[in-house]
Order: C-alpha cells, then sequence, then structure tokens
C-alpha cells in the first residue's frame, strides 16, 4: 500500500507499507484511521486505460485487508478495481434520501495509490508568543524554559519537522510566516495545536444576465471602493478604500508571506506530484499559465484550478441563437491546515492546495463546494 500525504514541509511524503504481515495491515489501519479521525480527506486514485478514477476513502477492514471508499449516487465502478459492495441495514439511515445519497465498496489495498490531503483551514487566531523575528532580518530568537537563544528559520523548520514526525502528524505543522507577523494565522480544525473552528464565510454568485446582440461601444473603469464600518466607546465610524488598493496590498501581502511560509524545494516536489495526476495538456497549462481547466463529470462545471489563487466555477449557459457563453459561479478557496488572513497564501506549497481542490472535485463535489470559501466576482478574495 502506498499513501502520498501532503506535506507542509516537504510537499509530499511517500509511505510504502507492505499489507501482507499482520504488522503491516496493523501499522496502515492505524495511519489510516488517524488521518480521517483529524479531518483530513484521504483519497484513492486509480488510471484505467488513461483515465483516472478517484474516490474518496472511509475506512480500512484490517482483517480482510480491504480499502473502504464512497461511491456517488448511480456512479458506475470500472470493472478494474474488483469492488464488493457493503450492504447497510436500512434502519441506520433516517430517511430514505439520505439511504440514496452514497453507498460503499470495499477494494484490494493495492487497487490503487492513495493520497492524503490535510484538513481545511477553518478559524483560529495564533498569537506568536514565544517565536520572535526583527523585520528585515533573516534571524529569528525562540524562547524555551525562560531560555532566549537566536536561531534561523531554516532551523526551525527542521526542528518542527523532526517534531511532527516523532508525534506522527502527517502533514505537517501550519507555521507563522517567517516575512510577515501582521496577518492573523488561520488554522485548521483537526491539525496540530488548533483549538478552536469556525466555518468559512460565504458570499453567493449573484444572477448573471444573458446580453444578446449588444453592440460594444466603449469601456472605462470607475473609482471602485469598498467602505469599511469601525465601531469604538464613542460610536460607528465609516472609512472609504479604493478597491484597486486592496487588491493590490492583498497581492502584495500574500507575495511577502508565502516567501516566508512555503520552501521551494517543498512546491518543486509538489508540483512533480501533480504532473502525474493531470493530463498533458493541463500540466502544459498549468506550466505556461499557473492555471488549468477540468470540467467535472458529474455536475458539468468547469473549474479552472490556479496556483496562489482561489478556483474559479463557471457554467455553461445556452444562449437564444443556439450559442453558449460560461457564466460565472464563485471562487472557491480551501487551505489544508491553515492560512494567513487577507491574503491568498497557504501554509502549504501552493500546488498542494490545487491537487486538494483537485481531488475534492473529481471524488466528492457537494464536499468541495461545502468546505470551500464562496466568493463573489467583486470580491477582492475572488483573487481576479
Amino acid at each position: 500500500m502506498k499513501i502520498q500525504l501532503l506535506n507542509s514541509f516537504k510537499g509530499d511524503d511517500v509511505r510504502e507499507i507492505d499489507t501482507s504481515t499482520p504488522e503491516g495491515r496493523g501499522s496502515a489501519a492505524k495511519l489510516i484511521s488517524d488521518l480521517i479521525r483529524t479531518g483530513s480527506a484521504l483519497f484513492l486514485e486509480k488510471d484505467i486505460n488513461g483515465t483516472t478514477y478517484t474516490y474518496r476513502v472511509t475506512g480500512y477492514d484490517e482483517a480482510r485487508d480491504k480499502i473502504k471508499l464512497s461511491v456517488m449516487p448511480r456512479e458506475a465502478v470500472p470493472a478494474e478495481l474488483e469492488a464488493e459492495p457493503i450492504h447497510h441495514k436500512r434502519g441506520r439511515y433516517k430517511t430514505r434520501s439520505e439511504m440514496k445519497r452514497e453507498s460503499q465498496i470495499l477494494v484490494n489495498s493495492d487497487a490503487g495509490d492513495l493520497v492524503s490531503v490535510a484538513p481545511v483551514a477553518g478559524g483560529m487566531d495564533l498569537e506568536p508568543a514565544t517565536i520572535e523575528c526583527e523585520e528585515g532580518s533573516e534571524k529569528a530568537t525562540v524562547t524555551v524554559d525562560g531560555e532566549t537563544r537566536e536561531v534561523t528559520w531554516e532551523g526551525v523548520r527542521y526542528a518542527m519537522e523532526r517534531l511532527c514526525e516523532e508525534r506522527g502528524w502527517h502533514h505537517g505543522i501550519p507555521m507563522p510566516s517567517a516575512t510577515d507577523w501582521g496577518h492573523r494565522f488561520i488554522m485548521a480544525k483537526g491539525s496540530p495545536m488548533a483549538i478552536e473552528h469556525e466555518a468559512p464565510q460565504c458570499f453567493g454568485p449573484e444572477e448573471t444576465p444573458i446580453l444578446d446582440a449588444v453592440e460594444f461601444v466603449n469601456a472605462w473603469t470607475p473609482r471602485a471602493r469598498t467602505v469599511h464600518f469601525y465601531r469604538d466607546s464613542k460610536g460607528t465610524m465609516a472609512a472609504e478604500v479604493p478597491t484597486a488598493e486592496l487588491r493590490l496590498r492583498t497581492l502584495l501581502d500574500s507575495l511577502i508571506v508565502r516567501a516566508g511560509a512555503v520552501d521551494w524545494r517543498a512546491e518543486l516536489k509538489a508540483m512533480l506530484s501533480l504532473r502525474v495526476k493531470i493530463n498533458e495538456s493541463q500540466w502544459e497549462s498549468y506550466l505556461l499559465s499557473g492555471a488549468f481547466p477540468e470540467t467535472s463529470k458529474r455536475s458539468g462545471v468547469m473549474y479552472i484550478f490556479r496556483k496562489c489563487f482561489p478556483t474559479i466555477a463557471l457554467r455553461e449557459i445556452r444562449l437564444p441563437d443556439g450559442k453558449s457563453k460560461r457564466a460565472f459561479l464563485a471562487a472557491l478557496c480551501c487551505h489544508g491546515l491553515g492560512y494567513y488572513e487577507h491574503t491568498f497564501a497557504g501554509c502549504q506549497p501552493p500546488t498542494d492546495d490545487v491537487m486538494g481542490h483537485l481531488m475534492l472535485m473529481r471524488a466528492d463535489e457537494h464536499r468541495f463546494w461545502k468546505r470551500s470559501g464562496q466568493h463573489s466576482l467583486e470580491s477582492v478574495m475572488a483573487g481576479i
């Protein structure tokens, strides 16, 4: 059994487990159980005749050396997987619609490769109380048991990586950025040291009008402004900020924060992992433009997966003249382990975030939308 863990330090960490022995099956059962228990999403990937099939893993049968998979309603399972259905008693479900929601199947442990995506960030404010770094300095001081020592950030990352390996934190641990302290650090429920969890704020997409036979004459950009409201003991105040300034500030802050949060070697390793999960044209597009499209086989929604930015969801609309156009639905923001507030930066390599989005969409599209923040076209956080 091969399990690929999207790791915040390494880009990915591949574990090879021999399940032909009782000890190996026990190790596999413990690892899979730990990942699911802490909120990680675990997937099985199988390439069959040039088509990649992705399923969400729900458990592991240690006695039979079988992997439990979740299958969406009316989804055909390839014969090559040699799947066995799991029959549940009707009394376990509350309603008939719940019975039709998904089904469970069993496949051999070597039926495909397993990939684990870290828990999605919800909300937590992490105050860096013991680690300090002067502005413009590459040196940091860390206080342990009242003793302060000067260390490099490379040394901190190495020490934290060793700590994660010792304690079984398979996806690494979120760390504040070494190049910025001004942004609140949001951590995922299930990640190491996470305390509380809040659902991401959602913005519903507005209805897109259909314009037909309209002649383009001219265009200009108004001075769009965003109004912020503040409240203190004296009352409520309003401040207008140019939207363009907010977009520029968010972009620059993301660049600065990401530079101190992600190791470039981990990003290269993550890109090589993504290479085998997409086709040739998608890979070329990702290298040239930092994005690639893929259309869902279930819903028909087209997704544009972007490096360092939220994924764009588009719906094809038929026009009265027989032509069609794509309408914007939402920009979906979803980070594993954690992210930095008011930026596009997550604590994992950017390509790991892309892989997380891609595999969630392929295996469980409803869950992908549910676990993502949904930003409107006009929102600064849509990254458009």
